[in-house]
């Protein structure tokens, strides 16, 4: 079963794109914090905080059009049950970075432990989204163009009905 994205931006699935800015962002945001505990230099904090708030922003977005691709998945399938996980783990990655960046709100320059705890175990959740979305995509093949082969040439400006085929 190949279904493609029903969001793209010049014949691409919108998604992949999209998650790449909550991860980075948030991946960052733990850097930073890491950088605070280390040196205490409230300039490290201060970055984790707004790392993390545009990260939930762009996880939110992300979240927007996975699940709306996920409901095209057609109903009693495996890719259906594996997007469910995918989309839950997703949002349970941006709930748990929104609730340290919650938890930082009182000071931003000195977060809590509390701010802190929820931003790791975010990271920790990250590997599962990530397989779970690579599942759909590689195993199922979910978001894939059904019309694309390894030999494909075609010029970059060339949209998707237009395809030409090495054959």
């Amino acid at each position: 079963m190949l279904m493609e994205s029903k969001t793209k931006l010049f014949g691409h699935p919108v998604h992949p794109i999209l998650v790449a800015f909550p991860i980075a962002l948030n991946a960052v945001a733990v850097l930073a914090d890491v950088a605070y505990l280390i040196t205490k230099d409230s300039m490290f904090a201060q970055m984790a905080f707004w790392l993390i708030l545009l990260g939930v922003v762009a996880g939110l977005v992300a979240i927007v059009i996975g699940w709306r691709d996920w409901l095209a998945i057609p109903g009693n399938t495996r890719a259906k049950t594996i997007g469910l996980w995918h989309g839950f783990s997703a949002d349970i990655f941006t709930l748990l970075f929104a609730l340290s960046w919650w938890f930082r709100m009182p000071s931003p320059t000195a977060p809590s432990s509390v701010a802190l705890i929820f931003s790791f175990i975010g990271f920790l959740v990250v590997p599962m989204v990530g397989w779970l979305g690579g599942e759909l995509v590689f195993k199922h093949q979910i978001g894939v163009d059904q019309n694309i082969s390894a030999d494909i040439q075609q010029p970059l400006n060339a949209r998707a009905d237009e395809r030409i085929v090495k054959g």
